[in-house]
């Protein structure tokens, strides 16, 4: 057993110089919501979010099935060109940042670890390290697309293995049982492959989540995590939550109590340390971290 889980987020591609989060999607000129103005940005660069509450809304002012087709029809659009940003993006706008706290991550990683990633990305592809950890890909993985020589366009054939979408446990009966719906409920979507994170967060002494807001979108895997902690029968001595500056680390606490959790309680449980990479990687602090993955 793993003494220590690893919880990457996209706060950790972008740490290393991988900046692939839905904000940068919205600059990218194939994406719907691509506007020179940034007209309607924040919408889509909050996007899992915003579909949530759609469906929720659906749901609490009981909408009709077109209202439904068109929220489908958003999320296809969405979808659609994300993985040949994916390929533009890592094509070309990549400066690896070398003296990051990711980036040490990555020369670091060890057996005493397990990884998971929220993240499509593996970043051992960008970086120039002999030694490479598996990760287990909670919601897909990013392939290269394919290129049309003929039509000269990418062919963006691999974004059905890259989920997006919202969370399964906290979603009325009514929109899991909705055809419409089901492939935006990231546990029902055909592409989805279950992994053992919940288990392991429950047996792991040292959990680290490194840029991961843990969100509500993402709920389903955290669950039984925190209940663990509320109830005081978690194995987990202490939460290293990595992140970069305070702002962030605030954000993650207000999250666990959007969950529907006491974070009076969950602190007093489990140990929660907050670190910020905004400060470097030269800390006692990083290097204790550092030496449980």
């Amino acid at each position: 057993m793993n003494e220590t889980i690893v919880i990457l987020g996209n706060g950790f591609d972008r740490d290393l110089g991988i900046d692939l989060s839905f904000n940068a999607y919205c600059n990218y000129h194939l994406c719907p919501a691509y506007n020179p103005l940034n007209i309607d940005k924040k919408r889509w660069s909050d996007f899992e979010n915003e579909i949530r509450e759609k469906i929720l809304s659906w749901y609490n002012n009981k909408k009709n099935e077109e209202y439904a087709k068109h929220i489908n029809d958003e999320w296809k659009a969405f979808e659609r060109y994300f993985s040949p940003f994916f390929t533009y993006t890592t094509n070309n706008n990549l400066k690896i940042n070398i003296s990051s706290c990711a980036y040490l991550f990555l020369k670091n990683f060890s057996n005493k670890s397990k990884v998971y990633t929220f993240n499509y990305t593996y970043p051992y592809e960008y970086v120039e390290l002999n030694l490479q950890k598996e990760f287990t890909f909670v919601h897909g993985r990013y392939s290269f697309d394919p290129y049309d020589e003929y039509r000269k366009i990418l062919i963006p054939s691999q974004s059905q293995n890259m989920i997006v979408g919202i969370d399964f446990k906290r979603m009325p009966e009514t929109v899991k049982n909705n055809h419409y719906f089901i492939p935006i409920i990231k546990k029902l979507n055909d592409a989805y492959v279950e992994t053992n994170i919940i288990k392991d967060l429950l047996k792991a002494k040292y959990v680290i989540i490194f840029g991961l807001s843990v969100g509500i979108t993402d709920s389903d895997y955290f669950d039984e995590f925190f209940t663990s902690i509320s109830n005081k029968t978690s194995n987990c001595q202490t939460i290293y939550y990595i992140t970069k500056d305070e702002k962030g680390y605030e954000a993650f606490m207000k999250n666990i109590d959007i969950l529907g959790y006491d974070k009076q309680i969950i602190c007093s449980n489990v140990n929660i340390i907050p670190l910020y990479t905004e400060f470097g990687t030269d800390n006692d602090l990083f290097r204790k971290v550092l030496s449980l993955i």
